[in-house]
């Protein structure tokens, strides 16, 4: 049997976690594990929760934080998981290496403005229109 811990020791628990999401992010080279992981933060900026899923569900954790962030953010996010997927389909494709450099560069662009936006992002309202 496993006792729920006290609410100091959880949110402790939470926070740490939380840091060691943030140390990885900014150390991390591939679009994709940075999509993956920016999306987990996030979601713990505005949830309070801390989630654990596959790759697989980026896609429903940023459609989920669509109602919780500013359009101009989600925005990013949308366009970063688009390139992913155009880089994952012509990944193995030979003839298609130069198409599959500029998906990567502009993906490694928008890898550095996703990251500046989950460190410095902070909890905000989103106005229900």
């Amino acid at each position: 049997m496993l006792k729920k811990p006290d609410k100091k020791r959880e949110r402790q628990l939470v926070f740490n976690q939380r840091q060691v999401l943030l140390e990885q992010l900014k150390s991390e080279t591939d679009p994709a594990v940075a999509l993956h992981l920016s999306s987990v933060i996030l979601i713990h900026t505005y949830t309070q929760n801390i989630v654990h899923i596959p790759g697989k569900c980026v896609p429903l954790l940023i459609e989920f934080l669509k109602s919780h962030m500013e359009a101009d953010k989600y925005d990013l996010l949308h366009n970063q998981q688009d390139l992913i997927m155009k880089m994952m389909k012509v990944q193995g494709n030979e003839e298609k290496k130069d198409e599959f450099s500029a998906l990567e560069s502009e993906a490694n662009l928008q890898m550095d403005e996703i990251k500046k936006v989950v460190v410095m992002g902070k909890k905000s309202t989103v106005a229900e229109t």
